[in-house]
């Protein structure tokens, strides 16, 4: 790979967010139309490709933390107050999705770093939580779990009024939109998230059910990372609060494991701890492990 192509964008990547900020600020020179005097003058297919414009604007700021990690802070600190007016009530729903959608993007890159931006954070994510548009709730609940993640700052004092508006996700009607039930694997995600940091602070009574009534995720994957961690560490901590859901976490364990069609769905590293704990379930359970299809 030439090493010289990541150099280059890296010296310029004050010109380049100089140009995005533009871009959420509708002051580059592309956003301007001298013959339009209002935005009721704008076309459909103007108003689409503004809304293209302003999401890709946004998600450079989540690739620059991905490059810059916490050191992202101090632009963020400029950036945030930018896209967060997109997740404003009034905006249209592509908007809102697409704003709390980015943050959650710049929340992973910025790792720990969020800490300082957690409050006005979690203000924007808990307004999209209850937002009527699916995608910008799924995209919200992501954004919950990993600020939740990320943030050193305890926010286990929301926990449960973050589960109380999650739970309301896992109740999903059949033949709803995909975005309805990405949104309950984000929830599940989330939720997952919430017992890593701090069980102490989770009601697993109320919790764990949730979180089983989905497994095996089917809509977003990339979700079994966060939920497997937390099955793991409620394991090596309250193994007795995963006793009334031990078949269908052996269920969900074939799914992932047995499954070739599906090897695809977790992590090597989920994968091989997720056999460790079928293993030691088998000392314990070996009928309901055999029942389950493991050898």
């Amino acid at each position: 790979m030439n090493k010289c192509g990541p150099a280059l964008v890296y010296d310029r990547l004050d010109e380049i967010a100089t140009y995005a900020i533009e871009i959420l600020e509708k002051k580059s020179l592309c956003q301007q139309d001298p013959d339009v005097e209002d935005e009721g003058d704008v076309d459909a297919d103007s108003s689409e490709y503004e809304t293209a414009l302003v999401s890709n604007a946004a998600d450079v700021f989540g690739a620059m933390a991905t490059i810059l990690g916490p050191d992202f802070g101090q632009a963020f600190g400029q950036v945030l107050p930018l896209i967060s007016k997109y997740s404003e009530p009034q905006r249209a729903n592509s908007e809102r999705s697409m704003a709390v959608g980015s943050l959650g993007e710049i929340i992973v890159g910025l790792k720990h770093g969020v800490t300082e931006f957690t409050e006005p954070l979690l203000e924007i994510i808990s307004r999209g939580l209850r937002d009527s548009e699916p995608d910008s709730r799924s995209n919200a609940a992501f954004a919950a779990g990993v600020l939740i993640e990320n943030s050193q700052m305890d926010l286990g004092s929301h926990y449960v009024a973050l589960l109380q508006v999650l739970g309301s996700y896992f109740d999903a009607p059949e033949h709803s939109a995909p975005a309805v039930y990405n949104a309950r694997d984000n929830a599940a995600g989330a939720i997952s998230r919430m017992i890593t940091k701090n069980i102490g602070a989770v009601p697993l009574e109320q919790a764990l059910p949730l979180i089983f009534s989905v497994l095996p995720l089917q809509f977003d994957p990339l979700e079994n990372k966060a939920v497997y961690a937390a099955i793991f560490h409620v394991y090596r901590n309250q193994q007795e609060a995963l006793t009334p859901h031990i078949e269908q976490l052996l269920k969900a364990s074939a799914y992932v494991l047995l499954d070739p069609s599906h090897e695809d769905d977790t992590t090597d590293e989920t994968k091989v701890e997720l056999k460790a704990l079928v293993d030691d379930l088998k000392r314990h359970v070996p009928q309901q492990v055999a029942a389950a299809g493991f050898q």
